[in-house]
């Protein structure tokens, strides 16, 4: 249950009204990604597999926006 709150909140701190309809798109991807970085939590008990997950999730979303999307 803690898991699936905090995905909710995960996805509702990125919401954004200016994306218009593809934001409930992002919103659902981004809990959907939560809800696992949030499993790969319970199973390592560490938060330095969320934080890399992130962190390369937030890198890879630079690089497509600035390299492959112009």
């Amino acid at each position: 249950l803690s898991i699936i709150i905090t995905s909710v909140l995960f996805a509702l701190f990125h919401y954004s009204a200016l994306q218009g309809s593809t934001n409930i798109e992002l919103m659902i991807g981004l809990f959907i990604y939560s809800y696992f970085i949030g499993l790969f939590y319970m199973r390592e008990r560490s938060l330095w597999t969320p934080i890399a997950m992130h962190a390369s999730f937030n890198a890879l979303t630079i690089f497509i926006m600035f390299y492959i999307i112009k």
